[in-house]
C-alpha cells in the first residue's frame, strides 16, 4: 500500500509517499520506502512524523520501533504523476533511517545511517 501524506514543512507542503518494501517475520525487519522533497536531516528531526499532523496518521500507524526507512529525496513532487515518475525525474539523495522511538504521539527516526565516516590505520 502506497499513500501520500503532506510534507512536514511549509517549504515542502506537497505530497510525500510512504510504502512498505519488505515485511519480515522478525521485529525490526520491516523496510519502507519514503519519497519526499525534504532532506534527510529534516526527516530525522524529532516530531517530523506525528499522530496529530493531518496526513501523518497512516505513517504513525504503520511504523514500529526497529523499522528501516529508505528515504529518497527528490527535487520536487508532482501530484499529477506517479511516485515512480517523481523518482525518475531525479533523486538528489538517499538515506537510511531506523525508527528509534514511537511515543503516544511522535515517531523519531535515527540520523542517516549512510552518512558515516570511515577511518583506518595506515600500514
Amino acid at each position: 500500500m502506497t499513500f501520500k501524506m503532506k510534507g512536514a514543512t511549509a517549504a515542502t507542503n506537497t505530497k510525500v509517499y510512504l510504502q512498505p518494501t519488505a515485511d519480515g517475520a522478525a521485529p525490526g525487519s520491516r523496510h519502507f520506502e519514503y519519497v519526499t522533497a525534504d532532506t534527510a536531516a529534516t526527516c530525522a528531526a524529532s516530531g517530523y512524523i506525528t499522530k496529530a499532523t493531518a496526513g501523518h496518521e497512516e505513517a504513525y500507524d504503520m511504523l514500529q520501533v526497529g523499522d528501516l526507512i529508505w528515504i529518497y529525496t527528490v527535487g520536487s513532487i508532482d501530484d499529477s504523476i506517479t511516485v515512480s515518475a517523481d523518482k525518475a525525474a531525479g533523486i538528489t539523495d538517499i538515506s537510511l533511517h531506523v525508527v528509534l522511538v514511537k511515543s503516544a504521539t511522535v515517531i523519531n527516526l535515527s540520523d542517516d545511517m549512510l552518512a558515516f565516516t570511515v577511518t583506518g590505520q595506515s600500514s
